[in-house]
């Protein structure tokens, strides 16, 4: 904020150094005790791509690609092993909870309590129980993160400036969240809604034009593999999910459950 005392610049320097060290954390974790089943899937998925392989065309995959497209370039650069995945992982853990006590550092209306209101935050989201389990392993959930997160505060700065840029760059944000995994999807229409209720600088529409027109931006890996197979990528996007899933028999059990932890996790209340 441009109104900010001089003293509270410092604060920053100290918020890195707590983000410097919960990335630390979250790094040791992901290389000695992070794991889930389902992750050998997403690597799996990454490593087929990296061997030329197209996801719904030269096999299946009920995701959407992008998390998938990027660990395996990830794993070109980095080697093919689950522990260079579960490093991106953190780095993306990390930079999520320290966008979000960044926000608080520079939005908290009482200064006195914005370093102690950010270190709160940073705390909150990098060490909840379900961020550090499931955002530390090799599925979509810590890009996911990020980019919500991201997105979120591209919009909160789109509806108090006059131009297009920083809603365009929101919609590319929450496009690419749903591009890794549609759980994100919802996050697009509430951002739209913010631009629509809360906008006080420049052309409303103008601003949601940008937003959706970058938010398919996102998604044009998909439209390319959806070209090449129209039948393969709508079953592995949506109708998979929709229709085939739930013949396992445990897959309503699973999504209740999913659906109600919040009740037993004192974290998520």
């Amino acid at each position: 904020m441009q109104d900010s005392p001089p003293g509270e610049h410092s604060q920053l320097k100290y918020l890195c150094a707590a983000g410097a060290m919960l990335f630390a954390a979250l790094l040791f974790y992901s290389q000695t005790r992070a794991f889930s089943w389902d992750e050998g899937f997403h690597l799996l998925a990454a490593q087929l791509i990296l061997a030329g392989k197209r996801p719904y065309l030269d096999f299946c995959f009920p995701q959407t690609p992008l998390n998938a497209y990027l660990t395996a370039g990830w794993m070109r650069l980095f080697g093919d092993t689950w522990r260079a995945v579960h490093v991106l992982s953190a780095v993306w853990v990390a930079a999520a909870a320290f966008l979000t006590a960044d926000f608080v550092r520079s939005r908290f209306p009482v200064p006195d309590w914005r370093w102690a209101g950010s270190l709160a935050a940073l705390v909150a989201v990098g060490m909840n129980t379900q961020v550090v389990l499931f955002g530390t392993i090799g599925q979509s959930y810590a890009l996911c993160l990020f980019l919500i997160v991201a997105a979120y505060r591209l919009a909160v700065i789109a509806v108090e400036r006059p131009g297009v840029s920083r809603a365009g760059a929101a919609g590319f944000m929450a496009g690419a969240a749903a591009a890794s995994s549609m759980l994100t999807a919802p996050v697009g229409p509430a951002l739209v809604i913010w631009l629509y209720l809360c906008n006080r600088a420049g052309n409303c529409w103008a601003k949601i034009a940008a937003f959706l027109g970058s938010f398919a931006i996102a998604w044009l890996p998909i439209a390319w593999l959806y070209r090449q197979g129209p039948t393969q990528t709508i079953f592995n996007v949506f109708l998979y999910q929709l229709k085939y899933r739930h013949k396992w028999n445990g897959a309503m059990r699973q999504d209740i459950g999913a659906l109600t932890s919040w009740i037993n996790s004192a974290q998520g209340i």
